[in-house]
């Protein structure tokens, strides 16, 4: 089995066994946006590190820009704190399967974006994929 299929298949164990971990606790009242801030410094804790790093694998390849800079955080702002926060509230009003189901949806809104942004329609394979995810995640709130 491919490297890049065991760790998607981990880090899509780690982020059930998080949101399941997460249930008791929001259902405990605690605030979905606190506890998505907290998931998130653990992840830019790391990313940290790991830029801070001397080793030249982890080096930029290009001067950092304020465009650049802000084409990184934007979306690391919109996909960590606006998404994980949503899918949160989600885990504690709903079932944790449904409210995973529904989270996983979101990504495929990315296609139009990047047809919009590089004016190349994505490949056929990646709409046959969007069309079975929604698909799929119709199947699983209907039954």
């Amino acid at each position: 089995m491919p490297r890049i299929v065991i760790l998607g298949l981990a880090s899509a164990t780690c982020q059930a066994i998080g949101l399941i971990a997460l249930k008791p606790a929001l259902l405990a009242g605690t605030e979905p946006f606190a506890a998505s801030a907290l998931r998130t410094t653990g992840g830019a804790f790391a990313m940290a590190l790991i830029a801070l790093w001397p080793l030249a694998a982890f080096q930029s390849a290009t001067k950092p820009t304020g465009r650049l800079i802000l084409w990184a955080i934007l979306p690391g702002f919109l996909g960590y704190v606006v998404a994980v926060s949503l899918l949160l509230y989600a885990v504690r009003s709903y079932e944790t399967g449904v409210a995973a189901a529904l989270g996983s949806v979101s990504p495929i809104i990315m296609l139009p974006m990047i047809w919009f942004n590089t004016k190349r329609r994505p490949p056929l394979q990646a709409w046959i994929g969007a069309i079975l995810v929604v698909l799929g995640t119709g199947l699983i709130l209907v039954s």
